[in-house]
């Protein structure tokens, strides 16, 4: 066992102990009232020794970002938390650079000549490149595909979408170093962006760093997007460690090279966040001329069920697509399904509506879009359709040379 290895035992099996006594001392939260004792006589207080000095950490070095005394003191609390070593931190901080593209790239747009559109933005990824690339990525792992709706219920083809939208399959993970891409918004947030999430970025760099340690990564050398999000399916590091699975059973996650890691990473990550195999995405909804406003799920929750939607005068119908499985054994037995109303604004075209239910809000937990979720369902549903009825999908366009 190497020195690496040693220490990282050693820390874990502290890191276990506190988190086992943890839950005994809380699980006593109502202690026994006291018996009555005898109060002896004031007596002279016994001298108190002073506290000793607590020892002083080492200074750390003052290279790159770690010139900065902020940068130092969210090593210091971050050491307090991890299991990784503070010298191990403070080695790849510093190594971690601040690149103004990632700055830039991380800005909301400038303001559009014409608004971004829900058909504009479906066309997207709905493409013949996402099609065609997705049938044949159904096709070569079918098998893996089949042992995640098993596993968890998703459908292969929600899973597959994911995955086109995503990095259309695996082709556009990033070529950023996850370090100086996390580095960068978490100490470097741009101050003309409207909304400061430097201290989310702060938390996926400690996680990216801890993963890193778990998994004898080099943290130097992991590649992403320029947010920070790693492999085929995009999760940020915090996910990885929460939700990723090791789906080929070859005792390692890889989510960069390994589609079958992929497939049931992503698989469980919906199943986590509620995904409910009986259930569709979402139906088409008809509103009423007004009324309706109040239903729409900003929050990213489904409340209402169909008899709340019906008195309001809201309408759902249809299938969406998208095959359903059996109830899990553990759903109770009234659980009806909520929904939440879901507006795909095209300003040229009238508003598109659907009643979505929490399998809907499930895929938002990957991109908190209305936009997002539903390119996710119509891709799935085309793949479907395409997959089972045989239907030819068009090539893509070759661009004419210059």
């Amino acid at each position: 066992m190497n020195a690496r290895a040693a220490l990282r035992g050693s820390l874990s099996a502290a890191v276990l102990l506190a988190a086992c006594v943890g839950p005994l001392l809380s699980a006593c939260s109502t202690p026994p009232a006291p018996e009555p004792v005898s109060v002896p006589a004031p007596s002279a207080p016994a001298p108190v020794e002073e506290p000793s000095p607590a020892t002083a950490l080492p200074p750390l070095p003052t290279t790159g970002l770690l010139a900065r005394e902020d940068v130092r003191a969210w090593v210091d609390a971050t050491a307090a938390q991890l299991v990784v070593p503070r010298e191990e931190i403070a080695r790849i901080v510093a190594d971690a650079r601040v690149v103004p593209e990632i700055q830039r790239l991380i800005l909301p747009m400038p303001t559009p000549a014409k608004p971004r559109t829900w058909k504009g933005y479906r066309a997207r990824f709905l493409d013949p490149v996402r099609i065609n690339g997705g049938l044949a990525f159904w096709t070569a792992h079918a098998d893996a595909l089949e042992r995640a709706q098993q596993r968890y219920g998703v459908p292969p083809e929600i899973v597959v979408a994911i995955a086109g939208v995503e990095t259309v399959y695996g082709r556009l993970q990033g070529n950023y170093r996850v370090i100086d891409a996390l580095a960068t918004l978490g100490f470097a947030w741009p101050t003309e962006a409207p909304r400061d999430r430097s201290a989310y970025f702060r938390g996926e760099l400690a996680q990216f760093i801890a993963l890193s340690w778990e998994r004898d990564l080099d943290p130097l050398q992991v590649r992403g997007s320029y947010a920070g999000a790693i492999g085929i399916a995009q999760f940020m590091p915090g996910s990885i460690r929460q939700f990723a699975v090791d789906f080929d059973d070859d005792t390692r996650i890889d989510l960069h090279d390994d589609a079958v890691d992929a497939i049931g990473s992503i698989a469980n990550f919906l199943a986590m966040h509620g995904w409910r195999a009986e259930l569709p995405v979402a139906l088409h909804a008809r509103v009423p001329d007004q009324g309706y406003e109040g239903f729409i799920a900003h929050d990213l929750v489904p409340r209402y069920s169909t008899e709340e939607l019906a008195a309001a005068g809201i309408g759902c119908a249809g299938d969406d697509g998208i095959a359903r499985g059996q109830p899990a054994a553990s759903a109770p037995e009234d659980a009806a399904p909520k929904f939440g109303l879901v507006d795909l604004e095209s300003p040229d075209l009238p508003t598109e509506y659907r009643c979505a239910t929490g399998n809907f809000f499930a895929i938002t937990q990957y991109n908190r879009s209305f936009f997002y979720a539903a390119a996710v369902m119509d891709l799935a549903a085309t793949l479907r359709q395409a997959r089972t009825q045989g239907v030819p999908q068009k090539k893509p366009r070759k661009r004419r040379r210059a």
